[in-house]
């Protein structure tokens, strides 16, 4: 049984999808079929189904010997405090990748990405971007919720905060650092700097199509009957034994549909960016480069992703 060696660890909607999309062609890497199975996350305990040992390696039980690496994908290791240390005590030579994102984009389209999920049930960011003391309290949280904290879109924002937090456990040599602008820019060149940290040759991949595009639910009643996280682990194991979920994926392909997000009022925009402004100063300085022009920008250009 092979186990990984490679991790992305967030952080959400910064084109970690795409990234694992993209590395899962490469012959000799291995990704898991499933995203985000958030195993080492003890700490957020509604964000995974995975967090039994034998139903996480199950994931990786198509590895083959050619698989020189071994990776998942999982978005909230980086915000979470146990999953890096926890992943290191097990595999103290694994390479890292974290994605960071403009965190006003990155909060504004995670809301979206909520809203399908069934997490969130307040159609408006602003307001829900005004409920999180609320909901820190335990008040006013979506019956769906998988997990509250998911819901503190400004904790989830605070990218700067969360990777110098990673950089007290993870040694430079194994972490690999995207600014999504850069990935937006040029993905080829991107990609390319990704295999040559993980001491890959390249594959010729010159095809990079769009990976997780914006999208609505067609019918949020659909997708709470679609909704696996609401079954005990023991039917989630004989669904996937039996090939169910494959049809329950289809189905809830299905009830998506492409809706590219409108532009963010720019003083709602303006108002959640001076929140970040310290953080993003932060995040610069780790990285030695200038993100000034993050909290500069009035308001977020109109997405597909």
């Amino acid at each position: 049984m092979y186990e990984p060696n490679f991790f992305i660890v967030g952080a959400p909607k910064c084109g970690t999808t795409a990234l694992h999309h993209y590395l899962s062609g490469h012959p000799q890497v291995f990704m898991t079929e499933l995203k985000e199975p958030h195993h080492y996350c003890t700490d957020l305990p509604g964000c995974g189904g995975f967090f039994e040992r034998r139903d996480y390696l199950a994931l990786f039980a198509g590895a083959r010997a050619e698989h020189v690496v071994r990776g998942e994908s999982s978005v909230y290791y980086l915000f979470s405090e146990a999953a890096i240390p926890r992943i290191l005590a097990e595999h103290p030579d694994a390479k890292f990748v974290v994605m960071v994102r403009n965190p006003v984009d990155l909060t504004y389209a995670l809301h979206a990405q909520h809203l399908t999920g069934l997490n969130e049930d307040v159609e408006d960011f602003e307001t829900a971007w005004q409920l999180q003391t609320a909901r820190a309290a335990g008040r006013e949280l979506p019956a769906s919720c998988c997990e509250p904290r998911l819901l503190q879109y400004r904790e989830i924002g605070l990218l700067g905060a969360q990777l110098r937090r990673a950089l007290k456990h993870v040694a430079p040599e194994q972490l690999h650092i995207i600014i999504y602008d850069d990935f937006q820019r040029s993905v080829p060149q991107t990609y390319t700097r990704v295999l040559e940290f993980l001491e890959l040759p390249h594959d010729g991949r010159h095809e990079f199509p769009i990976i997780n595009a914006s999208k609505r639910l067609r019918s949020r009643w659909v997708g709470h009957l679609l909704d696996y996280r609401q079954l005990p682990p023991v039917l989630r194991r004989a669904g996937r034994a039996l090939g169910l979920h494959r049809v329950q994926q289809s189905l809830a392909a299905w009830n998506f549909r492409a809706a590219p997000r409108r532009p963010l009022a720019a003083h709602v925009a303006r108002n959640i960016a001076a929140t970040f402004t310290e953080d993003i100063q932060l995040l610069s300085e780790l990285l030695h480069r200038d993100l000034s022009h993050w909290f500069a920008r009035e308001q977020p250009q109109m997405s597909y992703k």
